[in-house]
């Protein structure tokens, strides 16, 4: 493969990566994909689980890979109900009350995954190769690229999507600065006692418990022999603790994470089982650096990062491949791939939406982290205020879905 030559080389074999891959190969350009094959998933059900936006479906029907989803393995949500850390602070996003079908859809990382990397593969135009940047040199005319195993490879434009270490954005001199929050989400999924109803549950527990989030997601039944047959009663949970706590909650038996669980959701779905031993990732927060350059465009992880709380990360990276893949097919005829003018309509078209999710998200772990007596009123009584005023919040739905 040395000196070989293609349109784009994509770095990393995640959702981001696959994606723009599928997009830009579908335009009718060669792509090398390279990264790590995905880890294999040993679990009955994946730990990560991500809530796509119908934004974010609407990219997977144009890359025609939501067929290839497993959808008895994808839960509706059709309620999202916040809790805060006192009374009266409660808010609940309804589907039905937005007028819209449901307000995402709880999709396994593996699942995801699997009808990515079969889009990929079925594409002529796609290279895969399991290899790793490990230097990137650019200059007018194409930009270089160094496998850590096949030698170097030109492409007219790199695009880094491989997660927020990202080696080709630091090879490129695009370093992003990345502040971790003292947190690690904690997952696992549990079985209920009683039926999740296909809505979101979320409680900030505030400052006394470390600024800790609670979420538990509806997923479909897990196809256990004592479920029965009525609604599913099966969730992910994802649990928001400062690290150390964090530390101390994988370390514990499934009876008692069970029981911390239900301690801090107020027992809201019943008695509790945990059905797959918990893992722990840290949370971070990045945002500013520049994600595109000559011959280079970052998306995903590579080029944002998010607490996890609102459940937009992965949204906000397709949403990148989007806005990325609508650039380059609008390119005019006598455009290079790697030209900057081009390039900055992708940042240019996420600007708004990308700096509204990244400054709310941070804002509120702030704000539900917060010892402050007054702003601790002024959170909890806020919520209830947005709560009573319909109109605002079937907007705020209607722009989150995209």
């Amino acid at each position: 493969m040395n000196n070989a030559s293609f349109d784009l080389v994509v770095a990393g074999r995640g959702a981001a990566g696959c994606s723009v891959a599928i997009g830009a190969a579908q335009l009718g350009l060669s792509v090398l994909l390279v990264g790590p094959k995905p880890a294999p998933v040993r679990e009955t059900w994946d730990l990560r689980v991500f809530a796509i936006s119908s934004a974010s479906m609407r990219l997977l029907e144009r890359l025609r890979v939501a067929g290839q989803l497993d959808r008895e393995r994808i839960a509706p949500v059709y309620d999202m109900l916040v809790h805060g850390d006192a009374a009266p602070g409660r808010l609940r996003f309804s589907a039905y009350e937005a007028c819209v079908k449901e307000l995402a859809h709880i999709i396994e990382g593996r699942n995801l995954q699997r009808a990515l990397t079969r889009g990929c593969e079925m594409n002529p135009r796609i290279e895969i190769v399991d290899d790793e940047v490990t230097d990137a040199a650019i200059d007018a005319r194409e930009a270089r690229v160094t496998l850590a195993r096949r030698g170097t490879v030109s492409a007219k434009l790199l695009v880094a999507a491989d997660g927020a270490r990202s080696k080709l954005r630091d090879a490129a001199g695009l370093r992003g600065e990345i502040r971790p929050y003292g947190h690690a989400g904690v997952v696992t999924d549990l079985l209920c006692e009683r039926p999740h109803g296909d809505a979101a549950r979320q409680w900030f527990l505030g400052p006394e418990a470390g600024g800790a989030i609670l979420a538990l997601l509806p997923l479909p039944p897990a196809g256990l022999p004592d479920e029965g047959d009525g609604p599913s009663r099966h969730v992910s949970m994802v649990f928001s603790v400062p690290e150390a706590r964090a530390d101390a909650l994988v370390a514990m038996d499934d009876a008692a994470i069970a029981a911390e669980v239900e301690a801090a959701c107020g027992s809201a779905l019943g008695r509790m089982r945990v059905l797959t031993r918990p893992a722990a990732f840290p949370l971070r927060f990045m945002h500013g650096s520049p994600v595109v350059a000559p011959r280079i465009a970052l998306v995903g992880d590579a080029a944002h990062l998010m607490h996890p709380l609102a459940g937009q990360g992965l949204n906000a990276g397709l949403l990148d491949v989007a806005a990325l893949l609508d650039a380059l097919a609008a390119r005019e005829p006598m455009r290079d791939l790697g030209d900057l003018k081009l390039l900055r309509r992708y940042p240019r078209a996420r600007r708004e939406d990308l700096a509204l999710m990244l400054n709310t998200t941070d804002a509120l772990q702030r704000l539900f982290t917060t010892t402050d007596p007054l702003l601790g009123l002024l959170r909890n009584a806020g919520m209830d205020l947005l709560d009573r005023i319909g109109p605002v919040k079937n907007r705020l739905i209607r722009h989150a879905l995209g």
